[in-house]
């Protein structure tokens, strides 16, 4: 089971930060020039304006963290996929085989997991 909380933990934190860079890229760059521009700024101003002028950088570390966060969602899923099939009564099949066939679920999963909007 901790499996499955270490999964749904990854893609909590997926969808986190899809929220940050769909945030980022609603927040106006005029807005936020502005605000860091303020001579009471809090720091969080100004990291946010030098976000909003680096947008390639930005964005794909992002979208590089996302992608580690689906892995390992898709890791511990595959971790549990494998003891639910061993436990279910696929055991008979050697385990090359139980292996492939858990790769293949996970493997599916994630693809479409990283495909949805």
């Amino acid at each position: 089971m901790l499996e499955l909380a270490v999964a749904c933990a990854a893609l909590i934190g997926r969808a986190l930060l899809q929220a940050a860079d769909a945030a980022l890229l609603a927040v106006g760059e005029a807005e936020t020039r502005a605000m860091a521009a303020a001579p009471s700024s809090p720091i969080s101003a100004r990291l946010l304006a030098d976000l909003k002028a680096h947008p390639e950088p930005t964005a794909a570390a992002l979208r590089g963290t996302s992608h580690v966060l689906l892995a390992l969602a898709a890791l511990a899923s595959g971790r549990f996929a494998f003891a639910l099939f061993s436990e279910a009564g696929a055991a008979q099949l050697p385990a090359g085989v139980l292996a492939v066939a858990t790769a293949l679920v996970v493997g599916l999963l994630a693809l479409v997991v990283d495909l949805a909007p």
